[in-house]
């Protein structure tokens, strides 16, 4: 698990990364373009790519492709992604050993308990103030303004600034005396702004980033990517109200009251008219320069890396089960080969990801296997474990020469039904093994 965890931080990590970079391509257009970058960066912390191996794995273009590509392709791509095993290969005769004592995995679990229980017990307490607010605020109308009719209009007092709560029954929340302090045409600049969080569902996205939050609170990229997605939420709307119609320098004036006699709200999922740095906002507005349109080589751009994103994992699964990567344990003679206990049968762990399956697998088909003959000679047995552990399609792969060998060999494979469930790291459904068999007199 603890290799497992590490490889999908790394791969998000790196994802998170990219998706900067090509904000950096995007940085004349649209606010609204950069936000959804940055909002799949957050929401690729909840998919590992081991998934969308799994998903390839299953589609029907699997069996059509065995003939695509040779079989290193696949192994080559798999080794890339899983830098950090969950067990380190150990090419000694002795058992490996767990890579971190049952305490200390108590321990790291606790740890990353406690943080998550504390991000949630604090936005809890936050929400339960909005809710408080929410339940003492009063229908609110204002002449002139027109407002979208699946979105209730309530006034509440000690409220911080004008704000959304909620996404399904969204609730525009405004300070009482609000309009005492704002000109009509600033009052619906302030209003614009809202309906746009309300039209771009921004609370629903800001709700499932606060999840990332509160899951990988330890991870600082995590909340890089909350400020980025703050930052590029207010523009997407700033640039919407502008638009819309509304004066650049009334609706920068109404921002500048607000924060007047207001401040920005507590919880990050209530979308206000403060957030983000107001400094560039405010020269941002007065310039008066929407974002540029995406143009055809941006968007074939974008097309690709979002292709390539999903393609890649989808068809490593499609060529492991295809069978490109059905043979990823090969039986060699060689200084690489894995042998356990000078017990003659040899076993390349080079290409999968847990070495301690195949020392377990070997010990118990040794205890089914004679290794004294009246003969030297060996063979190279070839079956398949499937995941529940299951030995099937034993088949002699290299004959030794002699029939009682070979049936020997192949006995002590059939023999063996008490393995354990393939490891859950495996993607595959099925480990396809080469297991070769020394005799000696």
């Amino acid at each position: 698990m603890i290799g497992d965890g590490l490889n999908h931080l790394w791969q998000s990590t790196v994802f998170a990364v990219a998706v900067g970079l090509l904000t950096i391509a995007f940085r004349h257009n649209r606010a609204h373009v950069r936000y959804w970058l940055w909002f799949g960066a957050s929401v690729k912390f909840f998919i590992p790519f081991t998934f969308l191996i799994d998903v390839g794995s299953l589609l029907p273009l699997a069996q059509a492709a065995h003939w695509l590509a040779p079989q290193d392709i696949a192994v080559t791509i798999v080794q890339i992604s899983q830098p950090f095993p969950d067990s380190w290969p150990s090419m000694s005769s002795a058992p490996a050993t767990p890579d971190l004592p049952r305490w200390l995995g108590f321990t790291i679990l606790g740890v990353w308990a406690c943080g998550f229980g504390s991000i949630a017990w604090i936005r809890l307490q936050m929400w339960r103030r909005i809710r408080a607010v929410v339940r003492a605020s009063t229908p609110f109308q204002i002449l002139g303004t027109e407002c979208s009719a699946r979105v209730q209009l309530r006034s509440a007092s000690g409220l911080l600034e004008p704000g959304v709560v909620g996404w399904l029954r969204p609730i525009l929340l405004l300070p009482a005396g609000i309009e005492k302090h704002l000109t009509p045409p600033q009052l619906a600049a302030v209003l614009a702004h809202e309906l746009c969080h309300v039209g771009r569902r921004d609370n629903f996205t800001a709700g499932i980033h606060m999840v990332s939050e509160a899951v990988f609170w330890f991870h600082p990229v995590v909340w890089w990517i909350g400020a980025r997605l703050v930052d590029e939420r207010e523009s997407a709307c700033d640039e919407e109200v502008v638009r819309l119609g509304s004066n650049p320098r009334v609706y920068a004036e109404s921002i500048l009251k607000t924060c007047q006699f207001y401040g920005e709200s507590p919880l990050s999922c209530a979308a206000g008219v403060t957030g983000s740095n107001l400094t560039k906002r405010i020269e941002a507005i007065m310039r008066n320069q929407a974002g540029r349109a995406v143009g055809v080589s941006k968007k074939l751009l974008l097309g690709i890396a979002i292709v390539l994103t999903v393609a890649i994992p989808v068809g490593v699964g499609v060529l492991d089960a295809s069978g490109l990567h059905s043979e990823p344990v090969v039986a060699v003679a060689s200084g690489s080969a894995l042998e356990v206990a000078s017990s003659g049968l040899q076993i390349d762990a080079t290409n999968f990801c847990c070495p301690d399956y195949l020392i377990q697998m070997i010990d118990r088909i040794r205890v089914n296997w004679g290794r004294q003959s009246e003969v030297d000679g060996s063979n190279v047995v070839m079956f398949t474990i499937q995941r529940d552990g299951r030995i099937v399609d034993v088949m002699l792969e290299k004959s030794s020469g002699f029939q009682n060998l070979d049936e020997s060999s192949q006995r002590a494979v059939s023999a063996t039904n008490d393995l354990t469930a393939l490891p859950a790291r495996f993607p595959n459904p099925t480990l396809t093994v080469h297991l070769g068999f020394a005799y000696q007199r």
